[in-house]
C-alpha cells in the first residue's frame, strides 16, 4: 500500500523533482533507519507485553511531540492541541488502568 502511494505521489512530482544533495540523501537514509528501528522496537514491545499497556505507553509520544516542538522550534501549542493531547493521554491512562484492574481484580 505504501509503495503504491509512493509511486503515485512520485508521478505527481516528476515535473518539479530536484535531486537531493549528498547531505540530504544521508539525512533521508538516517530518517529511514531510525523509523525502521522505531517500528522494530514497537513491534518487539507488543510481543513482550499486553497490547493495551504498550498502546497506553506509546501515547507519551503526543506529549513529547509538544515538548520537543517547544524546545527545538519554539512552537507554542494551540489550546486545541493542548486539549487534544490531554484527551489522548487521559484515554491512554484510562485504558491502562482498566486493563490492569481486569487482570488483577481486588480481593475484597
Amino acid at each position: 500500500f505504501t509503495f503504491l502511494l509512493c509511486l503515485i505521489s512520485g508521478l505527481a512530482t516528476l515535473s518539479t523533482f530536484i535531486l537531493p544533495s549528498s547531505r540530504q540523501w544521508l539525512l533521508l537514509f538516517a530518517i529511514a533507519g531510525f523509523a525502521s528501528l522505531g517500528q522494530y522496537l514497537l513491534t518487539k514491545a507488543y510481543s513482550l507485553d499486553h497490547a493495551p499497556t504498550v498502546a497506553a505507553a506509546s501515547y507519551a509520544s503526543v506529549v513529547l511531540s509538544v515538548i520537543y516542538g517547544y524546545l527545538f522550534w519554539n512552537e507554542m501549542p494551540s489550546l486545541s492541541s493542548i486539549l487534544g493531547a490531554l484527551l489522548i493521554v487521559s484515554g491512554g491512562i484510562y485504558l491502562m488502568l482498566t486493563t490492569f484492574r481486569a487482570e488483577y481484580p481486588s480481593s475484597s
